[in-house]
């Protein structure tokens, strides 16, 4: 037994060596396979990363008071929160007012707002000096643009003949986050007015529920109808199924990977076995077994498809580390390897079947 695998063996050398175009090709796959196997893990971890991340770090901590212009929601609502552990930045807004640059006559009309911030350093903007009324207004790149404003400052005008200085610009990020477009009005909590929007920011998801209750306290006893007080609860409890999704959709490439690499390799050991018909005619007539036809075809399949497991392995590893992406373990590729290459002999195993049922009589006559 001992001396039959170990002529096995050395025949599976010199099959893996004279055919070694054969013998690439199945490492090329296996390879390939392998390094879609673990690209695909890297991304599909690295996505979920970022997106829970992202749901944990702004939307999962964000609380909105939003009523109508008639509701008349005071800016001074915001002094509810001095001295209430967990906020980050919390900003009012007033109704909107169209502005347009008083230098182009019937331009585009871009909305302004006045806004109220406990934190101004959140929109990356000054406090507003105490006193007098400050008409200095910020605008996002986008509201510049649509204005047709060319260099800083500028005026701009409503419909009543009310002006404001344009004098800096609004980080259209920080801005979105608070649900600010267009122009923004800094005024000073000594000058309250209406508001129709209130955005709070917690410094963590815990800190939501809290916030929320004492800001509905914080309102009438009977308030409208319009007013409406919204958190991200629905947000934080999407990121469960979020990461469940992203999981299944990880796994299910994953095993497409592997399991095409195999049916790849089990297609071209087919095609060995139906152009060397005659060898393997030959082998059979000269007293191999059929045992050993589809140990020789599984031992070449095995020998190919771990050395390509192994060198696209390390390829993939060394390409993840240079474009940044996390490398999965090594024990988690060293499985996802001995899958692949299992998956790969087993599939090779059909036409190794099929060649050692050729008949060598036939096989042997056929030109």
């Amino acid at each position: 037994m001992i001396l039959t695998w170990a002529l096995t063996c050395s025949e599976v050398a010199v099959i893996a060596r004279t055919k070694w175009l054969l013998s690439s090709i199945i490492a090329l796959i296996t390879g390939a396979g392998l390094g879609l196997t673990m690209i695909a893990t890297a991304q599909s971890s690295s996505l979920a990363d970022s997106v829970l991340a992202e749901l944990a770090s702004v939307e999962a901590r964000t609380l909105t008071v939003q009523g109508a212009p008639a509701d008349h929601l005071r800016s001074s609502t915001l002094a509810v929160l001095d001295g209430v552990d967990g906020v980050e930045s919390a900003i009012a807004s007033g109704p909107a007012t169209d502005m347009r640059n008083r230098a182009i006559p019937g331009g585009v009309a871009v909305p302004s707002r006045r806004i109220w911030a406990h934190n101004w350093s959140q929109l990356g903007l000054p406090e507003p000096p105490r006193g007098d009324a400050d008409t200095s207004a910020f605008a996002t790149k986008n509201a510049i643009a649509l204005l047709g404003i060319g260099s800083l400052p500028a005026t701009v005008v409503n419909a009543s003949g009310s002006t404001n200085a344009v004098v800096g610009h609004l980080d259209s990020s920080r801005a979105a986050a608070s649900g600010l477009t267009g122009l923004v009005v800094p005024t000073p909590d000594s000058r309250p007015g209406d508001v129709t929007r209130i955005v709070i920011v917690a410094r963590s998801a815990e800190r939501v529920a809290p916030l929320a209750r004492v800001m509905r306290a914080a309102l009438p006893d009977n308030p409208s109808p319009t007013v409406r007080i919204r958190t991200s609860d629905a947000v934080a409890r999407l990121s469960g199924p979020i990461g469940l999704q992203l999981d299944s959709f990880s796994r299910s490439l994953i095993l497409t990977a592997i399991v095409g690499s195999g049916m790849l390799v089990a297609i071209v050991q087919a095609g060995l076995v139906l152009l060397q018909r005659k060898d393997f005619g030959r082998r059979r007539a000269l007293g191999a077994s059929r045992p050993m036809i589809i140990a020789l075809i599984a031992g070449h399949t095995l020998a190919a498809s771990a050395t390509g497991a192994a060198l696209g392995g390390i390829a993939t590893i060394i390409g993840l580390r240079f474009s940044g992406l996390p490398a999965p373990p090594g024990a988690l590729a060293m499985a996802f390897a001995a899958i692949l290459v299992t998956v790969t002999v087993g599939l090779a195993l059909v036409p190794a079947a099929v060649a050692s049922r050729l008949d060598p009589a036939s096989e042997m006559r056929s030109p």
